[in-house]
C-alpha cells in the first residue's frame, strides 16, 4: 500500500522506470545491467529498492537463483501513468475540468473536445493492458 506522502526522488523514478518499462519482474542483477548512464553500485540499488518496498511503490513477487545465491524478483505496485496522476490531488483534477467545462460551456467545440478527451482515456486504458 502506498503512504500518502507518496513522492519518488529522481533516481527512484529512474528505477521505476525500468521497472514499468519491463515485460517481467526484475531482479537486481538485471536492474543494473539496465541502468544507463548511472554509477549505481550494488549497495546503492538495494538501499533504493528498499526505500520504494517502504514506500509502498514495488512488490517483491517471488525469487530466481543467481550464481549461487538468490535474489528476489521487483515489480511495481502502479503503472506509470497512476503514479503521475497521484501527484495531483483530486481538487486539482476537478479544477482543471471545471476549466474545461467552462471555456466549452457554450460552443459547439465542446462534442470534439469530449472526443478527444474519450481518445485519449481509451489509449492509457490500452496501454495499461
Amino acid at each position: 500500500m502506498l503512504k500518502e506522502d507518496f513522492h519518488l526522488t529522481n533516481n527512484e523514478y529512474e528505477l521505476m522506470k525500468i521497472l514499468w518499462d519491463s515485460d517481467h519482474p526484475l531482479a537486481k542483477n538485471e536492474i543494473l545491467l539496465s541502468v544507463k548512464g548511472h554509477n549505481w553500485s550494488d549497495n546503492y540499488l538495494k538501499k533504493m529498492l528498499t526505500v520504494l518496498l517502504n514506500k509502498g511503490a514495488i512488490s517483491p513477487v517471488g525469487k530466481v537463483q543467481v550464481v549461487k545465491n538468490y535474489s528476489r524478483l521487483y515489480v511495481p505496485t502502479m503503472t506509470e501513468d497512476e503514479y503521475h496522476i497521484s501527484r495531483y490531488p483530486v481538487s486539482s483534477i476537478k479544477t482543471i475540468a471545471g476549466l474545461v467545462d467552462e471555456l466549452y460551456e457554450n460552443t459547439d467545440e465542446k462534442e470534439q473536445l469530449i472526443s478527444q478527451l474519450e481518445q485519449i482515456v481509451q489509449e492509457l486504458k490500452e496501454k495499461k493492458q
